[in-house]
């Protein structure tokens, strides 16, 4: 007796005559695109995403627009804090581009994890 599993059923693959000289390939299998809500994981990464699907907010990204643009309150337009952003550019024109040292703080601070500064406007956290 053998151990070997019974063949599959269906034709053998061995036994179909091989395409008569000068026809066509069959047609290759058309592409078919994923299926809704797939993400292509980036860099062999799967993407940070909040508990209701929404992307996290990079605090690389944020430390980085709160250091070179933080007179403007781009880094806290980018983390949802619209009417802190509108005040630092207030801020910022009034003192001459003196306030823009806020700013430049507020990016330090975000960079180092200080416990202030970890979270975006809904309270999700930063990703690194």
């Amino acid at each position: 007796m053998s151990d070997a599993p019974p063949p599959p059923p269906g034709p053998d693959p061995s036994s179909t005559p091989p395409p008569a000289p000068g026809t066509p390939p069959p047609p290759a299998a058309a592409y078919q695109p994923p299926a809704a809500g797939y993400q292509q994981p980036v860099g062999g990464q799967v993407p940070a995403v909040g508990p209701d699907g929404t992307p996290l907010k990079s605090k690389m990204v944020a430390g980085l627009l709160g250091i070179f643009l933080g007179g403007f309150g781009v880094h806290n337009f980018y983390l949802g804090n619209t009417n802190k952003g509108i005040i630092q550019i207030v801020v910022t024109l009034v003192t001459c581009g003196i306030g823009a040292i806020w700013g430049t703080i507020e990016g330090i601070l975000i960079l180092v994890g200080n416990q202030g500064f970890s979270t975006d406007a809904q309270g999700r956290p930063l990703t690194d």
